[in-house]
């Protein structure tokens, strides 16, 4: 009662008042200070100065306070709704491609924006993808130390690779966000590498590399999928072996010829206005004026339709590992609905009969797969104790099983496509979920962002065509079927008849064609 008591303006002020420079004293701890004396017990070197400060302009010389952040923003109102909730602006002009969606949903002051920056010089070889993801890695590495502030001020940034490039992506409060992402982009430009962030940088890439290549072998062969399905993409192993030769001089050499062509788009979600926007993108224009433009890269993935083959993986592990790969004939969204409708109804099924009573193997699943938006379908074991061949002879009993009762889930199909509809209705929580899923789809973007193409194939899927296309997984010569193999015997069992073997995975593409 007494403190409370106490605690009067008065009090408040006669406190405060004894908060002067005169009363000010600052400590500072730095194994590199300077030092003239020593403390008696213990000889800890220490330093006592008085500051230099005008007492009649209240002014300190000696320490002073760092510049204004210039990210820092005091503007976080919500700008004038100009267009509809779910509209899709596109400004395209010099070949940049902006697309815009003026966010209501979540009436926040913040916005997410990806731009893609692609050069031929970036993909095609081993080589080309090492010394991007290293130079990538030294971009982070000195925008976190030059763009500290932005991060302080609540505007984060990062820059990663892709299939056919990179990507810049910031988030955060919207007042100073388009000011970042510009200053950003002119910034990977001119960047000069410090040796030592491209040595420390090239010891933790060395190091990420060789971790991957101890992985789960069932992790190595969904690895080796994606590797060998898309076009561009290559192994572990043969970045790492890049990786290990590169010097600093060859990366700031294939930089130059990053920025002597480029293809750009972006994707712009948040508290903006159209001409805010419009400005933006007339400053992104100037900011690559000078530099010839190219076609965005391909995003193409082999071609398995009608082919059986069988790519061995080579590797010391103990344990054997097998995935078996479904791929659809095409990559429409009735295709789409179709697969993801098998996944959920096989799935279950798949792992109660060789996880729970075969104890085939720990790590039994089935998943929808899309590689590159292209559906398909996969089904894997790693087990300690089984062949790979006997594995997949398991694998093919039950899908077989579960396509010839496919008949007993006629009746229960309309009320399985209604609760399975409802798992791909978009109910995006915030301005970063949606402006992710907006960029995963940017090609497919039009005028709107209502748009629920899965939910929709899956309600006019008929039970007629989700029998066929289970029938598919397992006719002769009709969908494309790719197994991944681990730990095989030297004599497969009639199971693989009609499979084409690949022992080198790098000679998968004399198998296959991209498109």
């Amino acid at each position: 009662m007494w403190l409370w008591t106490r605690l009067t303006i008065p009090f408040f002020t006669t406190f405060l008042s004894y908060f002067t420079i005169e009363n000010l004293r600052v400590f500072c701890i730095n194994p590199y200070a300077f030092c003239d004396q020593k403390t008696t017990q213990y000889e800890v070197p220490f330093s006592i100065r008085s500051f230099n400060f005008n007492i009649e302009q209240n002014k300190l010389f000696s320490l002073q306070l760092p510049p204004q952040n210039p990210y820092m923003s005091d503007n976080f109102k919500l700008v004038k709704k100009e267009i509809k909730a779910t509209e899709i602006k596109t400004i395209m002009s010099s070949d940049f491609l902006l697309k815009f969606l003026q966010n209501h949903q979540f009436k926040t002051p913040k916005g997410d924006c990806y731009f893609s920056l692609e050069n031929p010089s970036m993909i095609g070889s081993a080589r080309n993808v090492a010394i991007k993801r290293l130079w990538i890695g030294c971009l982070n590495e000195q925008l976190s130390e030059t763009y500290n502030g932005a991060e302080m001020a609540g505007v984060h940034f990062k820059v990663y690779g892709h299939q056919g490039g990179m990507t810049l992506h910031t988030s955060g409060f919207s007042d100073r966000q388009l000011l970042l992402c510009q200053e950003i982009l002119s910034f990977i430009q001119y960047l000069n590498i410090k040796p030592a962030t491209f040595t420390g940088v090239k010891q933790k890439l060395i190091s990420t590399l060789k971790n991957t290549l101890l992985n789960k072998p069932i992790n190595q062969l969904f690895a080796d999928i994606n590797i060998l399905m898309q076009e561009n993409t290559f192994s572990q192993e043969s970045i790492l072996a890049e990786v290990e030769k590169l010097q600093l001089p060859e990366l700031h050499q294939q930089a130059i010829t990053y920025f002597k062509t480029i293809h750009i788009e972006g994707l712009a979600v948040g508290n903006w206005t159209l001409a805010q926007i419009n400005s933006f993108h007339a400053k992104v224009v100037e900011c690559f004026k000078d530099m010839d433009k190219v076609l965005k890269s391909s995003r193409n993935i082999a071609q398995i339709a009608r082919k059986k083959l069988c790519i061995r993986h080579n590797q010391t592990h103990q344990e054997h590992a097998i995935v078996v790969y479904f791929q659809s004939l095409s990559s429409n969204n009735a295709n789409r609905g179709l697969y993801i409708a098998i996944e959920k109804l096989l799935s279950p099924i798949f792992f109660d009969e060789l996880r729970n009573k075969r104890n085939l193997g720990y790590l039994v699943g089935c998943g929808y797969y899309p590689i590159n938006r292209h559906p398909g379908l996969a089904v894997y074991i790693q087990s300690p104790s089984h062949s790979s061949d006997d594995l997949y002879v398991a694998m093919t009993e039950v899908i077989k099983e579960f396509v010839q009762n496919i008949a007993k889930f006629e009746p229960i199909f309309d009320n399985f496509k209604q609760s399975l509809k409802k798992q791909f209705r978009t109910f995006d929580a915030t301005t970063n979920q949606l402006a992710q899923r907006l960029w995963m789809n940017f090609d497919e973007l039009n005028e709107s962002t209502d748009s629920n193409q899965i939910a929709d194939a899956i309600n006019v899927l008929t039970f007629d065509s989700f029998r066929q296309g289970c029938e598919q997984l397992t006719a002769v010569n009709s969908n494309g079927t790719a197994i991944f193999i681990t730990k095989p015997k030297s004599e497969f069992n009639e199971s693989f008849v009609g499979f084409e073997f690949i022992d080198d995975p790098s000679a998968f593409k004399q198998f296959v064609t991209y498109q």
